[in-house]
């Protein structure tokens, strides 16, 4: 299912990658966002704007995990994305943290 949304009058095409996904223990939610955006930061910015899930950057969440280590932090959701130049597309990965 493909979900298209517009972000400063650009689309963007968002579809969830089930089979490179993983919804156990950790899960990883992978989407690939087609779009005629060719500004990385803004392409960025986009999908945090349109996936709106309260992810935080991974960079984000290292850096809170080292200055302020607490299970709440540990236990945050954070995306990751890139550009997959084989594909074409931008990656949107959501990651769930799972502590057993």
């Amino acid at each position: 299912m493909i979900k298209n949304e517009f972000y400063d009058g650009i689309l963007y095409q968002i579809e969830y990658q089930k089979h490179l996904s993983n919804r156990d223990y950790t899960q990883h939610l992978v989407y690939h966002i087609k779009t005629d955006d060719e500004s990385f930061p803004h392409a960025h910015k986009a999908i945090e704007s349109i996936m709106n899930d309260g992810s935080w950057r991974k960079s984000e969440w290292l850096m809170k995990n080292k200055q302020e280590p607490s299970m709440v932090n540990a236990l945050h959701s954070y995306h990751t994305f890139e550009y997959d130049e084989a594909e074409d597309v931008y990656v949107y990965t959501l990651v769930t943290p799972y502590d057993d």
